[in-house]
């Protein structure tokens, strides 16, 4: 019986979704942020990848307004993905 299912497409895809889910995430909250404070959202592209520092002010500032702070977590766990479906897709594949 042969096995239809492809892993690397599996882990890529999923880890593309979560890449985008995090993206719209983050743009959301710190959409808010921009709108109330008046700054720039290029302002806060560090916090896509960075939970401290000023990302960590801002996280706090959102949850005094009852929305879920950013976590760049799923962006790493998209990235993880991604990169285990390539490394998959890229090993030698056992003879038949």
């Amino acid at each position: 019986m042969q096995n239809n299912l492809n892993i690397p497409k599996v882990f890529f895809g999923t880890g593309t979704i979560l890449c985008v889910a995090a993206i719209v995430w983050w743009a959301k909250v710190y959409g808010e942020i921009v709108e109330y404070m008046g700054d720039s959202l290029s302002l806060y592209t560090q916090c896509l990848i960075n939970p401290g520092g000023e990302c960590e002010d801002a996280s706090y500032f959102v949850q005094q307004y009852g929305i879920t702070p950013y976590s760049p977590y799923l962006l790493w766990a998209g990235i993880l993905l991604m990169v285990i479906g390539f490394l998959i897709k890229q090993s030698p594949k056992p003879s038949e």
